[in-house]
């Protein structure tokens, strides 16, 4: 059964037990690959996906909850993850959760008023699908959460806050596969006096000097992806 603490019946606890669970492997082309200009079926296949999952967390026909109504989003809203760690990540190390996350910004309802900003480990997964489904645009680091911008209406843009340099582009890969999203990227909010700033200058520097070029310089990975 599914946790039903936090709004919409997320929860924070220790384990997590799913009913039903999709897994999209990490080498999928989704992924990895632009939308292939050739594949006559891969639309219908992304938007059958995605119009199976609005059927049923969202069409108040068959049960859903409708779109926004979750941490007060409306229709129209920009929506910002707010990015944390949490313990179930597999590659966040217990010990480093006392110290900071190089990817989370701080005070993102400060510096983004007008803006919706939702936690999405506290919400259930129907009430991460309504929340952003309503959206106009989705905001956030880079991370797993940035994957709901497949529930993202026609004519909403996507924005994943990652370095200029940053060499993973999953989440520009998933967008051409979607109909009329539009991706965008961006520094983070802060990016040049951050952390991760920091820690991406020093591996840098340590991977020139071993040799290896330039690397992904993650630190200290962990949150929602």
């Amino acid at each position: 059964a599914e946790e039903t603490r936090g709004e919409g019946g997320g929860g924070g606890g220790a384990m997590v037990c799913m009913e039903r669970a999709a897994w999209i492997p990490k080498n999928s082309p989704i992924y990895d690959a632009v939308r292939p200009s050739d594949c006559l079926d891969c639309d219908e296949v992304m938007r059958s996906f995605v119009r199976r999952a609005l059927d049923a967390y969202v069409d108040p026909a068959n049960g859903g909850g409708g779109r926004g109504g979750v941490g007060g989003v409306g229709v129209g809203d920009d929506v910002i993850i707010d990015r944390k760690k949490y313990m179930s990540h597999p590659r966040v190390d217990p010990s480093s959760l006392s110290r900071p996350d190089e990817r989370e910004i701080p005070d993102l309802a400060e510096r983004f008023p007008t803006s919706k900003v939702i936690r999405l480990h506290e919400l259930s997964f129907a009430a991460q699908v309504r929340a952003i489904s309503a959206a106009r645009s989705l905001r956030g680091v880079h991370g797993a959460g940035l994957t709901h911008m497949m529930w993202l209406p026609e004519g909403s843009t996507a924005v994943e806050w990652a370095p200029h340099d940053h060499e993973i582009r999953l989440f520009e890969n998933l967008a051409t596969w979607l109909d009329g999203v539009t991706y965008v990227r961006e520094d983070p909010p802060g990016y040049e006096d951050s952390l991760w700033k920091r820690n991406r200058d020093g591996e840098s520097g340590r991977r020139e000097e071993r040799g290896y070029g330039y690397g992904y310089g993650y630190g200290g990975y962990g949150g929602d992806g």
